[in-house]
């Protein structure tokens, strides 16, 4: 299975269906740059969500908020995958079961 070879960058990823744009938790200063992809994905009319960076247990965690409120954390190994429904976080584990990195 494809790894991230470039931290902070979103990369693009095949599944089955359709190509997906995603980052990989792997650092909390990645969070930084989730944050600043998701304000660019928003200015750019692709998404209503914002990310914050949060702190929960003594862990940085991304908190992704919508129209609606809440609609998930970004912890440590998970990836933000934005896709054409939008963006959703995904353990790593169901991540790479599903995707694969473009070579």
């Amino acid at each position: 299975m494809g790894k991230i070879k470039t931290a902070g960058v979103a990369r693009v990823y095949h599944p089955c269906a359709a190509p997906v744009r995603a980052m990989s938790y792997t650092d909390p200063t990645l969070l930084w740059e989730m944050r600043r992809w998701v304000a660019a994905l928003r200015s750019e009319g692709k998404v209503h969500a914002d990310l914050a960076v949060e702190w929960r247990e003594e862990r940085a965690v991304g908190v992704l908020h919508g129209d609606g409120g809440l609609i998930a954390e970004v912890h440590p190994s998970d990836f933000l995958v934005h896709s054409r429904d939008g963006l959703a976080v995904l353990a790593a584990e169901d991540f790479w079961r599903s995707y694969q990195e473009r070579v």
